[in-house]
């Protein structure tokens, strides 16, 4: 389990170490991914964003390449057992009771702050008590009607949609060549797609902002297409592994048998690969689109006008307001969990079992 496990703590490593929207709603400066943030409106002056960014990157690829390397190199198998022989026994009940204790406990407070946003969003008035004095529906109301609020939603809306079908394209278009082409460096063009689990959000919106300063795409001007490109980055693994596994599961003698009989490769593509891994494709443009909905770090660096807030950057705006900003926040949050959660729930359904495959890498 050694590998897996660091595999695991890497990646955990790296979502920390460059998480950005955590430590700016605690209003605590003290870690590389605020500094860098600060900086960007003088990106073009100060190079030290660059250096910070630069530094985020190198190490954060450095930890997934060495967790990728450890997983590859101590690849170990079970030993089948015989037949009928499971090798399971029941733990004595004192245990049982310890272990589950254990779970639940770590599950409570993996989920508190959950909790917390959603009593927030719905609390009228909440001062020393564990649960409010008066509850409301208020500021889920307000989001409809809210100019920030109600703009916010339609940009993500629109952003997410549009750069979940680019994943699409994409992703079914590398997978399709690694998997059926056999392309003359496949680990490279599958490690390439890979590497965005790799290089942080914000090492990718503070290069655009300093690559598209005065440019057409200079998104202090208008951010809508490069918040979408940096959506879709982010989220192209999802969607590479998603097709990759579908792909996998396709006979390749039903593709040969349609080829023999005369189809062209496009039509043996589009009439007999492509309607069996619809469900894969379903279910990664979901996950991707309900993770670019809850993008954070892009989110916050590349939208800089009001009018193309998506919705974290709403979130952010609205917890520093005093009247009721926490709570319209809170409110958009529930939101934002609910997305992930009907997404969640639609792609297991389609995909079953088999929805790990969409999260491998």
């Amino acid at each position: 389990m050694t590998p897996g496990l660091f595999a695991a703590g890497s990646l955990v490593f790296i979502l920390a170490f460059t998480d950005l929207g955590t430590p700016l709603v605690f209003n605590y400066t003290r870690v590389v991914a605020v500094q860098i943030f600060h900086r960007v409106e003088q990106a073009l002056e100060d190079p030290t964003g660059y250096a910070m960014v630069l530094l985020v990157m190198a190490l954060s690829v450095a930890v997934f390449w060495a967790s990728k390397r450890w997983a590859e190199r101590w690849q170990v198998q079970t030993i089948p057992r015989a037949a009928g022989e499971t090798g399971e026994r029941s733990l004595p009940l004192p245990i049982t009771a310890l272990v589950t204790a254990s779970i639940l406990l770590v599950t409570f407070f993996a989920i508190l702050p959950n909790i917390a946003v959603l009593l927030n969003a719905l609390a009228d008035r909440w001062f020393m008590t564990i649960l409010p004095n008066r509850w409301t529906l208020r500021y889920f109301q307000q989001l409809l009607v809210y100019p920030l609020a109600a703009t916010s939603i339609r940009n993500s809306l629109l952003y997410s949609l549009a750069s979940a079908l680019l994943d699409i394209l994409l992703g079914l278009a590398i997978a399709y060549i690694v998997v059926r082409r056999k392309a003359p460096l496949p680990q490279w063009l599958d490690g390439a797609a890979m590497l965005p689990l790799a290089i942080p959000g914000i090492v990718v919106a503070f290069g655009y902002v300093g690559a598209f300063a005065n440019t057409p795409l200079d998104p202090r001007q208008n951010p809508v297409l490069l918040l979408i490109i940096a959506y879709a980055i982010r989220r192209l693994p999802y969607m590479v592994r998603a097709c990759y596994a579908g792909l996998q599961q396709v006979s390749e003698t039903l593709e040969e048998a349609s080829l023999n009989l005369g189809a062209s490769p496009f039509w043996t593509f589009v009439k007999v690969t492509l309607p069996q891994i619809i469900p894969h494709l379903i279910a990664g443009g979901i996950m991707a689109f309900a993770f670019a909905m809850l993008e954070v770090s892009d989110s916050l660096i590349l939208a800089f006008d009001q009018r193309y807030f998506p919705i974290t950057k709403a979130i952010y705006a609205l917890s520093n307001r005093l009247e009721g900003g926490v709570q319209m926040a809170s409110a958009m949050g529930v939101l934002g969990m609910l997305v992930l959660a009907v997404s969640m729930a639609i792609s297991t359904r389609l995909v079953g079992r088999r929805m790990g495959e969409v999260f491998r890498m």
